[in-house]
Parts: C-alpha cells; sequence; structure tokens
C-alpha cells in the first residue's frame, strides 16, 4: 500500500478539496510536470481512504512511468517533490478562501502595497483591516495584528516626511500594544511553566524566566494602574494579577481579586482568551480542593458554570475539554445532593460531548448518579456498558465499581478488582510516580475497609481509628469523603 506524507495529506481531502487540489495540480503556474497530473487522477480512483491493496507504489510507478524497471529512489522523489505541492496546495488554498476575510492576508498586502508606493490601495485595505479588528476581541492575536496596523500608520507618517499628524498618541497607543502583548505572554508562560513543573514534581523556579517574574514589582504597577483612568487598563491589570496568583499562591485575595475583574471584563475578549483566563482560576481551585480547602468547592463549581456561560466549546479545538467541566460541574452537584440539578444538566450538555467518548462520559455520569441515589443494581449496570477510554475515565470508573460492591455486599469482586488494579498501576510505566502514589494509598484504603467490613470479628475499634487516621492523612480527593464516610460506620460492626 502506498505510503507517506503526501498521502496523508491528501486522505484528509474532502471530495470538494480533491476537486480544487485537482485544478491546482492542472495550472503550469503552480505544476509543470504531467507526471503529477497523472499522479493525482491514479489517487482519486482511491480517494478518499486510499488504503487499496492494489495502490501499491508499484502500481503507482508502472502507470507513471511505463514497463520501465522499479526504482526506488526515482518514486521516492517523486513522492517528496509530491508533498511539496500538497503543502503549497494547503497555503495557497486557505488565503484563496479567506482572501479578505482574514487579517493576517490584508497585512501581508499592506506589505506589499507599502513597497510599492501604492498608496491608495494601501489606504482602502488598511481601513479594511482596522474594521475587521474592531470587530475582534482581545487576545494575543488581536494584539498583534492592531500592533502591525499601528506600526504601518507610523511608517507612513515617517515615509511621508511630512510629520502633519501628532505622532505621540500613535507611539502610546504602540507602547499600549506592546504592554498587553508582553503581559500576555508572560501570565501564559507563568501558568504553563508552573502547571507542567507542578505536574511532574519538578521545580519551577530555577530557570531565567521565574527569576525575572519574580523581581518585576506588580505591587507597585498595579498600584499606578488603579489610578490611571486609560480604557483598557483592565486587559494588563488582568495579567498582571494571573501572574500575581501563579506567583504567590498562598495569598487567596489575589485570587477573588482578579477573578472579580475577569468576571466584570469577560466579554471583551475572544473565546479561546475567556477559556485560558476562566481555566487559570479553575486550576488554582483544583489545587485549593486538593489541599482540602472546602470553601473553594463553591468557587471551583462558579468557574465551571461561569466558563459553560461564556466559552462556546465548539470553537477553537476547545471541545476535546469540556468533557472536565461536564463532569466537574456534575460532581459537585451530587456532591451537594441537588440531584435534581445534576439530571437536568447531564441531559441538557451531553450533546455537546464529543462522539467518540459521548457515550461513555454520559454513561459514567449516569451510573453515578445512581449511585448516589442508592440504586446500586442500576449503576452497576450502566457501569458495565462503558469502557475507560483513557486513564483518568479507568480509574473513576475502577473506583465506582469498588464502592458500589462495597455497598452490595460484593466483596470477593472487589478483592478480585483491587489485585488487577494494584498490578495495572505497577505495569503503567506512562503513569509518573506522584499520581502512582496517590492511586496506590487509595487502593490500600480500599483493601482495609474491605477486609474490616467483610470480618468485622476480627478487628477493633484500635484498628478503625488507626485506619481513620490514615485516610485523613492522605490526599486521595474524591474518594476521602466517601471513605471516611465508611470508616465511621465501622465503629458501629466492630469490637469494643
Amino acid at each position: 500500500m502506498l505510503k507517506g506524507k503526501a498521502i496523508d495529506t491528501i486522505k484528509t481531502f474532502s471530495k470538494e478539496e480533491y476537486k480544487r487540489f485537482e485544478d491546482f495540480i492542472a495550472s503550469p503556474y503552480f505544476n509543470k510536470s504531467k507526471r503529477f497530473v497523472s499522479l493525482t487522477a491514479i489517487l482519486k480512483k482511491f480517494h478518499p481512504d486510499l488504503d487499496s491493496k492494489t495502490l501499491t507504489e508499484e502500481y503507482v510507478y508502472g502507470k507513471i512511468y511505463g514497463k520501465n524497471k522499479f526504482s526506488y529512489s526515482l518514486m521516492k522523489n517523486l513522492m517528496a517533490e509530491y508533498f511539496k505541492l500538497c503543502e503549497t496546495f494547503l497555503i495557497h488554498d486557505r488565503v484563496n478562501r479567506t482572501l479578505f476575510t482574514s487579517t493576517d492576508n490584508i497585512i501581508g498586502l499592506l506589505e506589499e502595497y507599502q513597497m510599492r508606493d501604492l498608496d491608495k490601495a494601501f489606504n482602502v485595505r488598511l481601513k479594511l483591516a482596522e474594521d475587521q479588528l474592531e470587530e475582534s476581541k482581545f487576545d494575543s492575536y488581536y494584539f498583534d495584528k492592531k500592533l502591525a496596523i499601528v506600526n504601518f500608520t507610523l511608517d507612513n507618517e515617517f515615509n511621508k516626511s511630512s510629520f502633519k499628524t501628532p505622532m505621540v498618541n500613535a507611539f502610546i497607543e504602540k507602547a499600549f500594544l506592546e504592554l498587553c502583548r508582553i503581559t500576555n505572554a508572560l501570565y501564559r508562560n507563568s501558568n504553563s511553566i508552573y502547571y507542567s513543573s507542578k505536574e511532574f514534581n519538578m521545580s519551577h523556579e530555577n530557570n531565567i524566566f521565574f527569576t525575572f517574574i519574580k523581581n518585576i514589582d506588580i505591587n507597585t504597577i498595579l498600584k499606578q494602574i488603579n489610578f490611571s483612568n486609560t480604557e483598557n487598563n483592565f486587559i494588563i491589570k488582568i495579567y498582571l494579577e494571573l501572574i500575581q496568583l501563579i506567583r504567590d499562591q498562598k495569598n487567596e485575595k489575589n485570587y477573588f481579586s482578579v477573578k472579580k475583574l475577569i468576571f466584570e471584563k469577560i466579554n471583551y475578549f475572544s473565546n479561546l482568551e475567556k477559556f485560558s483566563l476562566l481555566n487559570i482560576l479553575r486550576n488554582y481551585c483544583i489545587d485549593k480542593i486538593h489541599d482540602r480547602n472546602v470553601k473553594f468547592k463553591n468557587e471551583g463549581n462558579e468557574i465551571n458554570l461561569k466558563l459553560l456561560e461564556t466559552v462556546d466549546f465548539k470553537k477553537d479545538k476547545l471541545d476535546s475539554l469540556f468533557g472536565l467541566i461536564y463532569l466537574g460541574t456534575f460532581l459537585y452537584a451530587v456532591g451537594v445532593k441537588d440531584f435534581e440539578f445534576a439530571e437536568k444538566f447531564i441531559e441538557k450538555n451531553a450533546p455537546l460531548l464529543r462522539n467518540e467518548n459521548r457515550k461513555d462520559i454520559y454513561g459514567y455520569v449516569r451510573s453515578y448518579l445512581e449511585f448516589e441515589k442508592g440504586n446500586f443494581e442500576t449503576a452497576l449496570v450502566l457501569l458495565s456498558d462503558i469502557d475507560a477510554f483513557n486513564m483518568v475515565y479507568y480509574t473513576k470508573i475502577k473506583n465506582l465499581y469498588l464502592k458500589i460492591y462495597y455497598e452490595m455486599g460484593y466483596y470477593e469482586e472487589a478483592f478480585s478488582m483491587l489485585d488487577t488494579y494494584k498490578h495495572f498501576l505497577d505495569n503503567k510505566k506512562i503513569l509518573k510516580e506522584s499520581i502512582k502514589e496517590n492511586l496506590r494509598d487509595s487502593i490500600e484504603l480500599f483493601y482495609k475497609l474491605f477486609k474490616i467490613r467483610s470480618q468485622p470479628d476480627k478487628y477493633s475499634a484500635y484498628d478503625v481509628k488507626e485506619m481513620e487516621e490514615d485516610a485523613l492523612s492522605k490526599s486521595i480527593e474524591t474518594e476521602n469523603l466517601w471513605i471516611l464516610k465508611k470508616i465511621k460506620q465501622l465503629y458501629k460492626i466492630v469490637d469494643s
């Protein structure tokens, strides 16, 4: 079967795209080789799958070069050149589809017009670019493109050498946009480095970036901003306060200050920037919850609801992240026993989940809801019909099985699952050690819970007390409250 980068690319072409690709290859401006026209016609017969056993290198070579002896190097070179044409087509097709709707394209035209001294055309397109950005919301793309337009305006004034227009305002606008772009980059990098370092249990401070960040006197800058009446100063204020939040995690005042400002100004930002700003607040809440700061459960739920209210998860490739918000909102609702809201929420929002894992996420939350309602048999039936599509759901499904088994008295099944669970973790090399340790703690507590519950006459209140202290000393997140509740119940059935 024919393979290669060109084939992988062409597989992604829709029927309409392939037709445009044929026209592109047939154009002597882009391609002067008849071999590529022939190759495109050959591949069309096998498109879109391009996985037929007939479609081999030898088959294609024979169609193009006739009865000549097969040459691997000649075929390799042919496909390499073909891939370059595929790449050229992708760029050309993208530009052609968004010729005057993409600010990027118009800025490219502005550069050409300016070099050619085509002032009339330049001014028309400059106005179009300005109008398009007026309809845009704030994010790094906006700052970059707006800055490019301001620079064009300044260059034009310099080139005319008249300096009749006061240019100080343009320079101030340029400087402000530069600050927006810089602080945007700083908060994003601070967030990425901090949380990825934490995820892999590494130090985030021993690098030049955080050395730089730590030495910025953010408090003084924020005080000065508060005295300024400039219309869009809130942009820089939000970005600086987010850096402050990441830099000083213990100061909860930072969180409430920036949360208030973000909630007030959220609609000024683009869809992707909305998610970015709110997701940092969400990550902060998750950290606080892990530290058993109970009030941040309410905060985390409020952030999730704000994400659902303001972010369009169908755009900007955010659909893969919707499942996390869906699950988090649901778990909070059942945690406060608001089953009516949980029921309505999961039904209303299930269609927004990605097709490939909708059945499994929906099945899990339905099973969890039935478990919380005390319908253990129904929960077990629902759970048996879903698959774990990633490690997060593998552990969640296993833990839910164990809780159902406990409630239904299925002790043998539980011990068997715990053994499988433990061996799975021991053999799973892709999991980082800190996550494994957390899951092992959870498994150990489940083991003790089932041992005492299945043979209470062999244990005393002292054993239960020891287990309770062990559970309180460990951070096992969502299972902790349930396990602690079950430990309390054990006091009633063991020897005093």
